[in-house]
């Protein structure tokens, strides 16, 4: 169970992986904005026929289905994977997909091992700023496109990023599961081997994917300048505010291990309202976390 955001690599993550011969990856199931990848749709509903479960591929179309019923889901691809011969299942979970109660059932019922995939949060925030001017995320060249960054933007971008991953720690430690942390700068940085660095991660973890196949390829990187000043046109004022507001260090870093009174009792709220309830809750009790940051410096 991957736990991650935009931008962070994983795409190429999930192509090394699924490299694998023991190995299947359904990726981005839950985005809802995407479609299921057609290699993989007759394949779950020939699973979910095997239980019994009556779907049309019509029903799979921007993946209504999966993501109204996220644990059914999960079951049926198992079953595709147990009918491909395969020992080992992956699939992304962002921010976005899913609150507490919905990822906690998800971890009760399948007690999986997580991977927490981030890069820093600056290089995220710069990536999807880039890709969101050309209205395109994947397979374009942003070399040259030089947005201008925004501070309250870039901040709340982390607070919820840092949230997502407070929230795996928190569930995975809870319940006593494993877990481990990979970064893309640990991935893809220079002199990196994207491979093996992965297939030592998931040693940690004490997951054997098992042969790869030495064909599959990765994705080409979609911004060849590899000086932040220079990816974007307000590098200079940007890191001004930053540093003027005492959080430089929220440029670099993550705070994975927040997991105070205010955060747990968070996590409680949202285990029990719904999701849509919630809003003005978190702004009376949190207004104080506002960035996600305590005077970083």
């Amino acid at each position: 169970m991957e736990f991650s955001g935009p931008r962070a690599g994983t795409t190429n993550f999930a192509k090394l992986l699924s490299g694998h011969s023991d190995v299947l990856s359904y990726g981005e199931m839950f985005n809802s904005y995407t479609d299921m990848a057609p290699r993989l749709t007759g394949g779950f509903l020939s699973a979910a026929q095997d239980l019994g479960i009556e779907l049309r591929e019509d029903q799979l179309r921007k993946k209504a289905f999966l993501v109204q019923n996220p644990v059914e889901a999960i079951r049926i691809a198992l079953r595709h994977a147990e009918a491909l011969g395969k020992r080992l299942f992956h699939f992304k979970v962002a921010r976005w997909n899913f609150g507490v109660r919905t990822l906690s059932r998800i971890v009760d019922a399948y007690r999986p091992r997580g991977l927490v995939i981030y890069r820093a949060p600056i290089d995220t925030f710069t990536s999807l700023t880039k890709a969101r001017h050309t209205g395109e995320f994947g397979g374009v060249d942003t070399t040259s496109v030089k947005p201008n960054l925004d501070v309250e933007a870039f901040l709340s971008f982390r607070a919820r990023q840092q949230r997502h991953y407070q929230i795996c720690k928190n569930l995975f430690e809870a319940r006593g599961l494993p877990y481990a942390y990979l970064s893309y700068e640990e991935t893809y940085g220079a002199g990196a081997d994207p491979l093996a660095v992965i297939q030592a991660k998931l040693a940690d973890l004490h997951l054997d994917p098992g042969v790869f196949d030495e064909s599959t390829g990765m994705m080409p990187r979609q911004d060849s300048q590899t000086d932040r000043a220079k990816k974007v046109a307000n590098w200079d004022a940007f890191v001004a505010v930053i540093e003027a507001k005492g959080m430089r260090k929220a440029l670099y870093a993550y705070d994975f291990d927040d997991s105070g009174l205010s955060f747990r009792l968070r996590m409680a709220i949202e285990k029990i309202v719904p999701k849509a309830a919630l809003a003005p809750v978190k702004r009376f009790l949190f207004s104080y976390r506002r960035h996600g940051v305590r005077g970083e410096a």
